[in-house]
């Protein structure tokens, strides 16, 4: 019987794993133009050795350099290890290994290739053309021949599609929400154009920060439809838009609940610094109520909205702006790179005396500086294989759909 018992076993094995600058690179080279420039701010933020380069007469601190030092230090903190010769004898005795198993290898390899290459004949090789296989395929063909269902009529050909624009959604604004319920309104012709113009003049927020008065002398409408108009408005969805500021919001907030003469709108309407620092003791003597009175009335205060047109006024759909640009200049395409507002990168040279011996004689100080001066060279590096990268995938897209830019959508080929 085997008997069990622990055991030291060493192995060697070989894996692929992604290093960290391989992972920088690959998740650099997914991002957009866009995401790519908050990549590079934030970085700069993180990275004190990182800064934008800026045309202020400075000489700047090349990666090579830094590099250079980096070496340098590196030399300095990890000496040869006691066992350096053994390893190097090692080294040498396995490569002399593989270079005799070479030699023998040869011989036989060419013992069997000697034979076939007699066996030949002496022609000379016929010249060879590279084709695209892709040129010789008839899609167009194929796909009608596949997908032929057989007689067509005249009106099943020519249907009119609706257009992709269709589907697109539109956010609701402010605007647009309060003029969709005063269209529904029995308004006389003056009211609904002062109201119209109300609508017009509201901020994110649903506050009228434009006086009656600027809007009568510059919208050539009459004063007292403008105090209609906006009594309009002010009575529309959501509740307390149109107000002038906050205790009027927070008033028709109150109104539309019902609430109108009650202990939060007394508040409102005559106390409300006295319920921003929670005085409540002094607006129980004042109003003459309980101070639980006065908790629950604060609760309601403070669940309305002070900023009601907001929810209507969201930031707008993020505009997608593109990596290249590829324009025809004569017979050829031009490929430009966007990367006009990136920010331009370079090194703080104020760090590189902290990698210097004799003047930085704090270790953990070196090996910081000398973690963020590597991690700002990986990012420069990545950046700049990145442009590299789409530049060339750019050109083969070009070079591939030649015929598709030059004569259109017939002439797509597959990548």
């Amino acid at each position: 019987m085997s008997m069990l018992s622990p055991r030291l076993q060493l192995r060697v094995a070989q894996k692929q794993i992604l290093t960290p600058g391989l992972v920088q690179m690959v998740t650099v080279l997914q991002l957009n133009r866009l995401e790519l420039k908050d990549m590079i701010l934030q970085e700069i933020v993180q990275n004190p050795v990182l800064e934008e380069s800026a045309d202020d007469g400075t000489q700047e601190l090349t990666p090579e350099e830094v590099q250079a030092l980096l070496e340098a230090e590196r030399d300095l903190a990890d000496p040869a290890p006691a066992d350096q010769g053994i390893l190097d004898t090692v080294s040498e005795a396995a490569r002399q290994t593989e270079d005799g198993g070479e030699q023998e290898t040869e011989p036989v390899e060419r013992a069997a290739e000697t034979p076939a290459a007699e066996a030949e004949p002496a022609e000379a090789p016929a010249e060879q053309t590279t084709t695209d296989p892709f040129d010789e395929i008839d899609f167009g063909s194929f796909f009608d021949d596949y997908l032929d269902p057989g007689y067509r009529s005249p009106s099943a050909e020519n249907v009119e599609k609706p257009s992709f624009e269709t589907f697109l959604s539109t956010p609701v604004t402010l605007g647009d929400y309060l003029r969709s319920q005063l269209s529904v309104l029995a308004l006389s012709d003056s009211t609904r154009d002062a109201a119209g113009l109300i609508i017009g003049n509201l901020d994110e927020n649903g506050y009228l920060e434009v006086s009656l008065d600027d809007l009568a002398a510059e919208g050539g409408v009459g004063l007292e439809e403008l105090e209609a108009g906006l009594k309009v408005v002010q009575s529309l969805d959501p509740a307390g838009v149109g107000a002038r500021d906050v205790r009027e919001c927070l008033l028709l907030q109150l109104e539309s609940r019902g609430a109108r003469e009650g202990l939060a709108w007394r508040i409102v309407a005559d106390h409300l610094k006295l319920i921003e620092p929670r005085q409540f003791k002094e607006l129980a003597r004042i109003l003459g109520r309980p101070i639980e009175h006065i908790q629950i009335a604060d609760h309601v205060i403070r669940g309305l909205d002070a900023r009601p047109g907001l929810r209507y006024s969201g930031p707008g759909a993020r505009q997608v702006e593109p990596d290249v640009a590829i324009s025809k200049d004569g017979d050829e395409y031009v490929i430009d790179l966007n990367d006009n507002d990136l920010p331009q990168l370079r090194l703080n040279r104020d760090y590189r005396r902290m990698l210097d011996r004799s003047q930085e004689p704090d270790k953990d100080v070196r090996n910081y500086v000398k973690e963020r001066y590597a991690s700002a060279i990986q990012l420069m590096k990545n950046i700049e294989q990145r442009k590299k990268t789409i530049l060339r995938v750019c050109q083969a897209i070009v070079q591939r759909q030649t015929e598709f830019l030059d004569q259109g959508i017939d002439y797509l080929k597959p990548m």
